[in-house]
């Protein structure tokens, strides 16, 4: 089945963290509110490779980084958790709501050109190859605290 990762009520019909983070985002309104920049949410919960620790990305398309973190800061700042760090040239900001930890990240790029996307689609693709053995040993080896990409790259 080919999901439509746009919009994100494939989550609805998903196992029961899909639909919990697809409430615990519509209660958030966390797409409509940062509907200008784009967001699409990203990682392994989308594509049912989750493990306990696996947090909710949002990847969103800024131009203007103040502007941006403006608004991230007063729709989010008083949420549980709430922190601003700088990786590389990205912004993340991450916050708890819901038992889920919310990251919005900012990229001066189409949110379907970046490498979070392009990464959770071509493990979509692999993953839809593969049998659900393969999707297991993923899910093993995340546990073990392997990274996704690495985990991906030891099995093939």
């Amino acid at each position: 089945m080919q999901i439509n990762f746009k919009n994100i009520n494939y989550l609805k019909s998903g196992n029961n963290t899909q639909r919990s983070a697809y409430s615990c985002l519509m209660k958030l309104n966390i797409f409509n509110d940062l509907k200008e920049y784009k967001p699409i949410l990203a990682g392994t919960i989308p594509i049912g490779i989750h493990i306990k620790s696996s947090d909710l990305d949002i990847i969103c398309n800024v131009n203007n980084i103040k502007e941006f973190t403006n608004k991230v800061e007063k729709l989010y700042s008083k949420k549980e958790n709430f922190k601003k760090k700088a990786k590389g040239y990205l912004i993340v900001f991450s916050f708890t709501y819901e038992n889920f930890i919310i990251e919005i990240r900012d990229e001066e790029k189409d949110v379907f050109k970046q490498n979070a996307y392009l990464h959770m689609i071509s493990e979509y693709r692999v993953l839809t190859l593969a049998n659900s053995e393969f999707k297991q040993k993923i899910i093993k080896l995340k546990q073990k605290g392997i990274k996704t990409e690495p985990a991906f790259g030891k099995l093939l």
